[in-house]
């Protein structure tokens, strides 16, 4: 899901060519760089992570990397990979509210716990809810953390993984982290 260029579709077709591997992306610009090294239209194809046009339990696993923090509503694309994947969801993405100093962390999950952090959020974007960055577009303030319930309510576990350098509890302290959630039979 959100499969930008193909490097990951890439990946797993070279080293594991008896898997099937289809990738959507949204971007025409993104997949023409997929198509150009070497991902054909089958492969790669256009779609919406939060309108996946699949049928219920289509996919044995669906995995996304680093695409839930450039959705404006991820809970929509977590529901969509859930309801299209038969055996396990893979996701890797953001923990917002472990990046920054340990000040601004604190900060940020306070706002979080009194459920102020979407209005201060909008108040520090002048209203837009999101940034916009040279190095990595348009990104909302996004954790996996917030997006746990939905996935306890459809698998039976799940395993999370820092994928930065951090400490203990993962939440207060990894800036990105991965989920492999196996769902219920």
């Amino acid at each position: 899901v959100g499969a930008g260029t193909g490097r990951a579709l890439a990946y797993l077709k070279k080293h594991v060519p008896a898997a099937k591997v289809v990738g959507i992306e949204p971007s025409d610009g993104l997949r023409a760089i997929g198509y150009q090294n070497g991902l054909t239209s089958e492969d790669l194809l256009e779609g919406d992570a939060t309108r996946l046009d699949y049928p219920d339990n289509h996919f044995d696993v669906v995995c996304e990397f680093g695409v839930l923090h450039h959705i404006r509503d991820p809970k929509v694309a977590v529901r969509e990979m859930l309801r299209v994947a038969t055996k396990a969801v893979f996701f890797s993405d953001d923990n917002h509210f472990a990046a920054g100093s340990k000040v601004m962390r604190i900060m940020k999950r306070s706002l979080r716990t009194t459920g102020l952090w979407d209005i201060a959020y909008k108040c520090r974007t002048f209203g837009k809810g999101y940034r916009v960055s040279e190095g990595d577009g348009v990104s909302y303030p996004y954790s996996l953390f917030d997006d746990l319930d939905i996935v306890r309510q459809q698998c039976v576990s799940f395993f999370l993984m820092n994928t930065t350098a951090s400490s203990g509890d993962l939440y207060r302290t990894a800036s990105h982290v991965a989920l492999l959630a196996l769902k219920r039979s």
